[in-house]
């Protein structure tokens, strides 16, 4: 948060804890939903989360005090993306996308064509466009300004959960367990979509994160990280090394990969080698959130607590510190 402050929810929980992100001290709880919450954003200084209670609620972190509550979803919440307008897209087990202003809490469209859960929603650069996934096995792009379906992209053999817009213009894209391939899919905008499948992993994919110079990472249930080149479609290197499923990737600031796992330890890879070079250890459950903090530091989760890593001897001797949240 920009205020220097750290926004956390549990595993199957309603509440969403404010903490000091110096001394990992809670500062006040965020309540209110009546069901897990699902998905959470920052957007403008404010937090935004959906929940399986079919709401969002729009929280003040200072103050603790939940502003508005955007009632409109007839199911489940799923997924929320920050818009560039300032607004929010929200996802919902009831097929549809809705556009929110925050402010006033008033719905100002819905997206209709999805004929199953809606997953995963995203902006993309192009005049600002949506692209969202479903549990149809489609991707749809709509125009934002009217709430039209553009395009429908098919291809995937089970829900679309992942989407990442890469700065080629093309879109990657993941799915559920029955489809272990990343589709990239080119030419958007043009009279007819290509598209390409990278295949190599065999078991859910759980995370994608573009690289610098046309690369992309994706980590996958079946212990490992690829690197693919995303405009040969080549597989350039296999990171392995966890012992279990991977559940979270991220690059750093210092242009290394973390990623956290089933085995409940926390890896850091350097892209260009695909060495390991480095593991944290302390959790007693497996590791799912991951976060870098404006000051440097590192917040990881489990279902059972957090940690704060001081990264600042990462270079000299791994990790000097860490906090238990």
């Amino acid at each position: 948060m920009p205020d220097g402050t750290l926004a956390s929810k549990s595993f199957y929980g309603k509440t969403i804890r404010i903490r000091d992100a110096s001394t990992g001290k809670c500062l006040r709880n965020l309540e209110g939903h009546t069901d897990e919450i699902y998905t959470l954003i920052e957007l403008n200084g404010n937090l935004v989360s959906g929940s399986e209670d079919n709401t969002i609620r729009v929280w003040n972190p200072t103050t603790g005090q939940c502003s508005e509550t955007l009632i409109g979803h007839t199911k489940a919440v799923t997924t929320l993306a920050k818009l560039s307008d300032g607004t929010v897209a929200s996802g919902s087990s009831d097929t549809t996308i809705r556009v929110w202003n925050i402010i006033t809490g008033k719905c100002l469209k819905i997206f209709q064509g999805h004929s199953d859960i809606v997953a995963k929603v995203i902006q993309l650069r192009n005049g600002g466009a949506l692209a969202s996934g479903s549990s149809d096995k489609d991707i749809r792009l709509w125009d934002s300004s009217t709430d039209e379906c553009l395009r429908t992209l098919e291809g995937h053999t089970d829900t679309v959960l992942k989407l990442v817009e890469l700065h080629n213009g093309k879109l990657a894209s993941s799915a559920g367990p029955k489809d272990k391939a990343i589709i990239l899919w080119s030419n958007l905008w043009g009279t007819s979509t290509r598209s390409q499948k990278l295949e190599g992993h065999t078991n859910l994919i759980r995370a994608l994160t573009e690289l610098p110079n046309d690369k992309l990472a994706s980590a996958s249930l079946d212990n490992t990280i690829r690197i693919w080149d995303v405009i040969s479609g080549e597989c350039i290197k296999i990171l392995a090394g966890h012992t279990e499923g991977i559940l979270t990737l991220k690059l750093l600031h210092n242009g290394m990969l973390a990623s956290g796992s089933f085995d409940n330890t926390i890896k850091f890879w350097k892209p260009s080698t695909g060495k390991c070079v480095g593991t944290l250890n302390g959790h007693t459950n497996h590791v799912a959130p991951l976060k870098e903090l404006r000051n440097g530091k590192l917040v990881t989760g489990t279902c059972h607590d957090a940690r704060i890593w001081d990264m600042s001897q990462f270079n000299k001797t791994l990790i000097k510190y860490s906090k238990q949240l």
